[in-house]
């Protein structure tokens, strides 16, 4: 049940804490070969809109140390408030790893410096989709009757931002700044779903699964809202290595990180990114962004002209 991975993630941060505190006593290397050179991961702090900072810093390590213990690979982590700062850091090889948002890679890197990493996936699903939700009461059915509404995004979410301009630049002429009465920022997608609920907003810009999980534990939500737009293959956020990167290290690392792990402190670290696996990441994976970014920027130049 879905239900029993969110009480799960209710206790994750805690079990991660004392995971980490023993780590040293209990997690060795299971791989004795010759030692890879080191993975140095940068995390573009707006990375997974959903996990705070403190979370994620947490998450972090627990993920350095298990990969280490895995893998023998020492692994050290930079968090970085600035996407340009990361981006140096990595075009000199300062990083050889990146943590972000697709739409924030999309936006900022050059793909031929990427080679394939690993993504988180939603439970039973292949990828996620960011949605478009209206309360079926308000009727609300097209994303053309919402000029004048109220709109609630989740803190920090580029993909969501350039999506809602695309839609809103398409339907009215105008960036979606101008076109809705006002415009909200919620740090987590349950409170964001809610807020819909309760029509306290008219309209929200969330992700499938914790739409589906929020569902699961109020079938009303489904009786009450309706999905009116989608932005499929959408991952909230990725992981990509530097070409440069020893492939040794590369596939190791993606090896250890994609292999199935019923181990409880690895279900930990899976339950605080509410997802069942990592999978192989590749840059055909930030596509859908790639394309909605380039309309933007196409819709943004017409508007000028």
């Amino acid at each position: 049940m879905k239900y029993s991975k969110l009480l799960t993630l209710k206790y994750s941060i805690t079990l991660l804490i004392f995971g980490l505190i023993n780590a040293t006593a209990y997690g060795q290397p299971t791989e004795k070969s010759t030692p890879l050179a080191p993975l140095r991961l940068g995390y573009y702090l707006n990375a997974f809109p959903d996990i705070s900072l403190e979370d994620m810093e947490i998450a972090l390590r627990f993920w350095s140390t298990e990969i280490s213990n895995k893998s023998g690979v020492t692994a050290t982590t930079t968090i970085y408030q600035k996407l340009d700062e990361m981006r140096e850091d990595f075009y000199q090889e300062k990083i050889n790893f990146i943590v972000a948002n697709p739409m924030a890679i999309a936006q900022e890197f050059d793909l031929n410096q990427l080679a394939d990493g690993f993504m988180p996936i939603p439970y039973g699903q292949v990828a996620n989709q960011l949605i478009v939700v209206t309360h079926k009461q308000s009727n609300l059915d097209t994303f053309k009757q919402l000029k004048n509404k109220r709109l609630t995004f989740l803190l920090n979410d580029l993909t969501a931002l350039i999506y809602a301009d695309v839609l809103a630049l398409k339907n009215f002429g105008k960036k979606a700044n101008a076109v809705f009465s006002s415009i909200d920022y919620i740090h987590k997608s349950p409170r964001q779903i809610y807020t819909l609920f309760f029509k306290q907003t008219d309209v929200i810009f969330t992700y499938l699964e914790p739409y589906q999980l929020a569902i699961e534990l109020n079938p009303q939500i489904a009786m009450q809202t309706q999905i009116i737009a989608a932005l499929d293959n959408t991952p909230r956020g990725l992981g990509f290595f530097h070409k440069n990167t020893d492939s040794a290290l590369r596939e190791s690392i993606i090896r250890h990180a994609t292999t199935k792990d019923n181990s409880p402190r690895w279900q930990q670290l899976l339950a605080l990114f509410l997802t069942e696996q990592f999978k192989r990441a590749t840059p055909t994976d930030i596509a859908s962004s790639i394309k909605i970014y380039q309309q933007y920027q196409q819709l943004t130049q017409h508007k000028k002209q």
